[in-house]
């Protein structure tokens, strides 16, 4: 069973047209294959894998390694082996890039926090220290060794002086410790809001991807009902060599734009030649260039040897 479309039902975009060329490849290979013409199929393949992505060129040179490994091809099997498994390693290569530059990034962060704290605890003690040293050295100064009472009681203000402003200076330590403190909270929560924003933009991330899939799943399923018809005609008239006498003027601009989207270069070397072709003259060169005799193009395109004939006699004046 075959499904048609008209041509305003195709959603066309970069993306999913792209897609839709290297699904087209891959069925002209196969009718090549099936022709015979193995070389032709995987030129056309190669085409395809050269726009494809990393992960859909690894299941396009499976498939052509099992079918050399199949035909007993065991060279180009090898060959292909090859490029296999240079590609798996450039997509591990990648993910395992990934990994470790994140984990860098968290080792980095980690180890600033744990310096700082480490350079600013040593301060603290270095400061108390002094503290405890000058208070003993200041109470181990017996007052005998002064002549004067007034003299004794100098020491003893400079000494309560000297403890004050120690005091006055690890108060002021302890300020700056509160605030490296309050500043390493700020940026823990900040480490934490980085932390929800990217599970927040996963989660976005997840979304889009989902939406994305569903739109590419809504054109995939467009573009599988406008291969059907492109399989079906291409194996009607190539392989058959069905009438098309039946046809409507849609179906036969369809049938020719699924054949201009394949055969991009015979379609240019084409229209250079020749000048103010129509569609029953662009049908008849197609034909032509797939090496259909003149009663194939006869039957295929409902026409009489005669007709046939001075059609290839308008279209030898239509020659550059």
């Amino acid at each position: 069973m075959f499904f048609y479309i008209t041509p305003n039902a195709i959603l066309i975009h970069t993306i999913s047209l792209q897609v839709f060329y290297e699904l087209c490849r891959i069925i002209l290979s196969c009718i090549y294959r099936k022709e015979g013409n193995t070389a032709k199929a995987d030129s056309v393949r190669e085409k395809a894998m050269a726009m494809a992505d990393s992960h859909y060129k690894l299941m396009i040179l499976t498939d052509m390694w099992n079918e050399k490994k199949a035909e007993g091809k065991h060279m180009e099997a090898s060959e292909l082996a090859e490029r296999m498994t240079a590609l798996r390693d450039t997509l591990a290569k990648l993910e395992r890039t990934d990994n470790i530059r994140e984990k860098q990034v968290t080792a980095d962060m980690a180890a600033s926090i744990s310096e700082e704290t480490t350079k600013h605890n040593n301060t603290l003690n270095i400061v108390i220290a002094l503290a405890i040293i000058i208070s003993i050295a200041m109470a181990t100064i017996s007052p005998r060794q002064y002549k004067k009472k007034e003299n004794a009681q100098n020491a003893l203000a400079k000494a309560a002086k000297a403890i004050k402003e120690l005091a006055q200076k690890y108060t002021a330590l302890a300020a700056v410790l509160k605030s490296m403190e309050t500043e390493t909270q700020k940026s823990n929560a900040a480490a934490e809001e980085l932390k929800k924003a990217y599970a927040e933009l996963g989660r976005q991330l997840t979304q889009e991807k989902s939406k994305h899939q569903k739109e590419l799943l809504k054109a995939t399923e467009q573009h599988i009902a406008a291969l059907k018809e492109c399989t079906y005609m291409f194996h009607h008239v190539f392989m058959e060599n069905g009438s098309i006498v039946a046809w409507s003027s849609n179906e036969i601009a369809r049938f020719l734009g699924y054949w201009r989207s394949i055969n991009s270069e015979d379609y240019e070397m084409i229209m250079q030649k020749y000048t103010k072709l129509t569609e029953w003259n662009l049908i008849i060169l197609i034909l032509r260039y797939r090496n259909k005799t003149n009663n194939e193009i006869c039957t295929i395109m409902g026409m009489n040897e005669h007709t046939l004939a001075q059609a290839l006699y308008r279209l030898k004046k239509k020659e550059r």
